[in-house]
């Protein structure tokens, strides 16, 4: 059973053409692959970097010492104005 058209007229090229087409569509197929490894990779590296970043967030609020930004500003000996940390 052969259902290649044979033949030299332009519909038989047509479908010719046609029946090549919708063979070489049949034979393909997609796949796809989610790569685990390469994603699990970038998820540990994402919690790494934020659990660091918030680890030194952490550490740099509870060793440095509290300092005023300016210093006291005071003119012939009076106290004018002073800025420092709030609460």
């Amino acid at each position: 059973m052969n259902d290649v058209p044979t033949g030299n007229s332009s519909e038989t090229v047509q479908q010719y053409y046609d029946y090549l087409y919708h063979h070489y569509l049949d034979t393909l197929t997609q796949n796809y692959y989610i790569h685990w490894n390469t994603l699990a990779w970038v998820l540990l590296w994402i919690v790494i970097l934020a659990g660091s970043f918030y680890a030194f967030t952490r550490w740099q609020r509870h060793t440095r010492r509290p300092q005023e930004p300016y210093p006291v500003e005071s003119y012939n000996g009076y106290i004018q104005e002073s800025n420092g940390p709030v609460g």
